[in-house]
């Protein structure tokens, strides 16, 4: 019997694509349909950002180049990357501006590998700002959440809420943190909590909670904050 060499998302080795990424320089994946459809946003050559796809189904069983480079956006070697996908099937990465410094989103329907359209400007972030994103639910809609570093390195939020014509100011704020430094936002397994993590100047990975029924942009209170190494 021959075994069959997988790497670590479980896709055979013969089905791999090979890709050119900028070393030491941020990505972002998302995977959906239990590991079937996977999408990677990374730097390519001349830092221009680009994506890979995996599908295992339909026409594009394996792996294939998506249409982010055609865009030609070259980004700082130092630029954040989130991306987010909605149960509408739709996908949105987030990016930092080389020359503004603005946080820029954009947008695409997965399922039909369509042409990306920009989004609304998000906000002016610190040169080098990490950029975290997530989702939340409200009245059977999604929502989303911008976590960033601005101009005076505290970590802000910004929230797009369902048929909103703009993003909104929420009242998250962690204080001014070193900068650059690694910023992640996620739900848990049990879709019941927004987790915001990010690394402080002793070198302490903080995280804080907040339920999701109250979405992201919650009163500053509502935010619980932990030391997840032990250290006070």
């Amino acid at each position: 019997m021959t075994a069959s060499v997988t790497d670590s998302v479980g896709v055979p080795a013969n089905r791999r694509v090979q890709s050119i990424a900028s070393p030491l320089h941020p990505f972002a994946a998302l995977s959906w349909d239990g590991g079937k459809e996977l999408r990677i946003y990374h730097l390519g050559p001349g830092n221009i950002l680009q994506d890979y796809g995996y599908s295992a189904n339909g026409k594009n069983n394996g792996w294939f180049q998506g249409q982010l480079h055609k865009l030609g956006i070259a980004l700082r070697p130092d630029s954040g990357l989130a991306a987010i996908r909605l149960s509408n099937d739709n996908i949105r990465i987030y990016y930092q501006v080389p020359e503004s410094g603005i946080i820029q989103g954009l947008c695409t329907r997965a399922s039909m590998n369509s042409a990306w359209v920009k989004g609304r400007i998000i906000a002016k972030a610190v040169n080098g700002s990490s950029i975290a994103a997530t989702i939340y639910s409200h009245s059977n809609q999604q929502g989303a959440c911008v976590y960033y570093q601005d101009l005076d390195l505290h970590l802000r939020e910004k929230v797009w809420s369902p048929g909103a014509s703009e993003w909104a100011s929420g009242s998250f704020d962690a204080g001014a943190q070193p900068h650059g430094t690694p910023i992640s936002a996620t739900t848990t397994d049990d879709d019941t909590h927004i987790h915001v993590s990010w690394t402080d100047a002793k070198g302490r990975i903080i995280r804080r909670k907040q339920p999701k029924s109250l979405g992201c942009g919650a009163n500053a209170k509502d935010y619980r904050s932990e030391h997840l190494d032990g250290r006070g």
